[in-house]
C-alpha cells in the first residue's frame, strides 16, 4: 500500500461523519502502520500503555448504554510491540529467505490469526486464537523441516509466542513477527550507548559472528543499530532516524560507520544537540536522518549549541552542508570554521602522535558517597572544619561546554594515599551511611582488619585505597 492509498483508506473508513474521527484514524495507524521492538519486555508494556492513552483521549462518550456509552473497546497490542533482540536475525543473518508455497500459506494463516487477535474482545475468543496460533506454528515447523530448514531455525519460529509478555526472543525477523517483507518506510529509535569492549568484550563476542560490517571491537553498540536499521529499510525510499552519541562522527572506531553511510546510503540531515539531552547520559548527542541507497544529495547540518534560538528544527538559514567522503571524520562547521580546521589538520600534530599518556581521570567507584552537593559539603565542614582539606570542588563532563566550564556545586571526597579518615569524623560519618555499597565495591581491607575501604581510581589509572580504611 502506498502512502496515498493509506491516507485514502483512513479518510474513507474513519471519517468523522462515520462516528470514528481521530480515534478511528489512530486505531487504523496502530494496526496497519506502526510496529515496535525492544529487548526489554517492560519497554513493550510501556509502549502499549502509551498507545492506550493516545486512544482513550479520543473517546467520545454519550448517554446510550446500548452503545456502551460511546466508549470503544481498546485493541490487543501484543502482536504490534514485541520483545526481541533486534540485532540478531532469524538465522544469525539480517534477512533469511522464505520460499515454498506451503510455507507461505501457513505464514498467511498465522498472520490472519494475529490480525484477528487485534480485535478480539472476549476471554474465550482470545483463548481460541492462542491455541490456533500454537497449532499453526507447530505445523509450520514440520513443513519448514520437510523443506530442508534446519531444526534450530524452525524451532525458533515455532517457539516464538507473541502472547507471552514476560519473555524476550533471542532473534528478530520483520516478516515472521510483523508480516513485513519488503522493508519499512521509516525506522526510528534511540538505541543504547554501550561500549562493545565493556565487561571484557562480552557484547563484541555476542555480535561478532552475526555479520555486521561496521562492528569495531572498541566501538559502541549503537553502531550496530545504525547498520541493522538500514538493513530493515525499504529499498531506495526508506528513511532511518536515530538519536545517538555523536562520537561516531569523529572517533577512530567510527570509521566503519562513516564509510558505510558514505558508500551505501544518503545522509539527509545531521543535527548536533550537545549535552543534557538525556538525564543519565553525559554525552554529546546527535540525530541522523538518512535515506536508503545512494542518491547523491548533500547532507544538511546544524549545531544547536551554536545557535541562540529555541525553535526546533531551526530555520533553513542556520543549516550548513556536509559531503561525507569515505571514512573521514564528519564535522558540523561553517565555511570559515572548516577552513580553520583544514589549516590545523595541515600544520598540527595529532594527539595520538604526542608523547603523552591519556587516562580517565578520577573514577570513584560509587559516586553517591564520593560526590556531594553544596548542602552536604557545608554540613561536613561545619561539623569539622578540617574536612575542607579533603572536599575538593569538581567538574563533571556535563559541566564542560565549548570554551567554558560551569561549576555546579559538586564536591569530591578526595582521599590521597596515607589519608587518615579518622581525622575527618564528619566525612567518616558520611561514608558510614554508604558502608554496605562501599563494602561491595571495595571488598575487605588486606591485613588484620576486615573492614571495607573507600576506593577510587586516580588519573594514572591505578586503584588506591585509604591506608586507614574505616578505623
Amino acid at each position: 500500500m502506498t502512502r496515498n492509498d493509506a491516507v485514502a483508506a483512513v479518510e474513507k473508513n474513519f471519517a468523522p461523519e462515520r462516528g470514528y474521527g481521530d480515534f478511528g484514524r489512530k486505531l487504523y495507524l496502530i494496526q496497519n502502520v506502526i510496529h515496535g521492538v525492544d529487548i526489554q519486555p517492560i519497554a513493550c508494556q510501556i509502549a502499549k500503555l502509551r498507545f492506550f492513552i493516545s486512544l482513550v483521549i479520543e473517546q467520545q462518550a454519550n448517554e446510550d448504554p446500548a452503545d456502551n456509552y460511546g466508549i470503544q473497546a481498546l485493541p490487543n497490542l501484543e502482536t504490534r510491540f514485541v520483545a526481541a533482540d533486534s540485532l540478531v536475525g532469524l538465522n544469525g543473518s539480517p534477512q533469511p529467505s522464505l520460499p515454498n508455497v506451503d510455507i507461505k500459506n501457513l505464514e498467511a494463516e498465522l498472520a490472519q490469526v494475529r490480525l484477528d487477535w487485534f480485535d478480539a474482545r472476549t476471554r474465550d475468543e482470545k483463548w481460541e486464537l492462542k491455541k490456533k496460533d500454537k497449532r499453526v506454528r507447530h505445523r509450520l515447523m514440520q513443513v519448514l523441516m520437510d523443506n530442508h530448514w534446519d531444526q534450530e531455525t524452525a524451532g525458533r519460529i515455532a517457539g516464538w509466542n507473541p502472547y507471552d509478555q514476560n519473555t524476550c526472543a533471542k532473534w528478530f525477523d520483520p516478516e515472521w513477527m510483523f508480516g513485513v517483507r519488503d522493508g519499512f518506510d521509516l525506522v526510528i529509535g534511540n538505541p543504547p550507548y554501550v561500549q562493545l569492549q565493556k565487561g571484557g568484550g562480552a557484547l563484541a563476542r555476542a555480535y561478532g559472528d552475526v555479520g555486521y560490517r561496521t562492528l569495531a571491537r572498541r566501538g559502541d553498540i549503537y553502531q550496530l543499530f545504525f547498520e541493522k536499521g538500514c538493513d530493515l529499510l525499504k529499498s531506495e525510499t526508506g528513511l532511518l532516524a536515530l538519536i545517538t552519541s555523536n562520537s561516531w562522527l569523529r572517533a577512530e572506531y567510527g570509521k566503519s560507520t562513516r564509510r558505510f553511510f558514505a558508500e551505501s546510503h544518503t545522509p539527509l540531515r545531521l543535527v548536533e544537540l550537545g549535552k543534557d539531552v538525556f538525564e543519565n547520559a553525559i554525552v554529546d548527542s546527535s540525530i541522523l536522518l538518512l535515506r536508503e541507497g545512494k542518491h547523491g544529495n548533500p547532507c544538511m547540518t546544524v549545531d544547536m549549541d551554536q545557535l541562540n534560538v529555541d525553535d526546533f528544527p531551526p530555520e533553513d538559514r542556520h543549516w550548513g552542508h556536509l559531503c561525507p567522503h569515505g571514512s573521514q571524520p564528519w564535522t558540523v562547521l561553517s565555511a570559515n570554521e572548516q577552513r580553520v580546521l583544514d589549516k590545523v589538520n595541515l600544520r598540527g600534530t595529532p594527539v595520538r602522535d604526542w608523547d603523552v599518556v591519556l587516562s580517565y581521570g578520577i573514577k570513584t567507584g560509587y559516586n553517591r558517597a564520593f560526590i556531594v552537593g553544596k548542602e552536604v559539603q557545608q554540613r561536613l565542614v561545619q561539623d569539622n572544619p578540617r574536612s575542607v582539606d579533603i572536599l575538593k570542588p569538581m567538574l563533571q563532563g556535563r559541566d564542560v561546554r565549548r570554551w567554558v566550564a560551569q561549576f555546579n556545586n559538586r564536591w569530591l571526597v578526595y582521599l590521597r594515599r596515607g589519608t587518615q579518615i579518622v581525622d575527618y569524623p564528619s566525612v567518616l560519618d558520611w561514608m558510614q551511611q554508604h558502608k554496605r555499597q562501599l563494602s561491595r565495591k571495595s571488598g575487605p581491607m588486606r591485613g588484620t582488619s576486615s573492614r571495607p575501604v573507600p576506593a577510587m581510581t586516580h588519573t594514572d589509572g591505578s586503584e588506591r585505597k585509604s591506608s586507614s580504611g574505616w578505623t
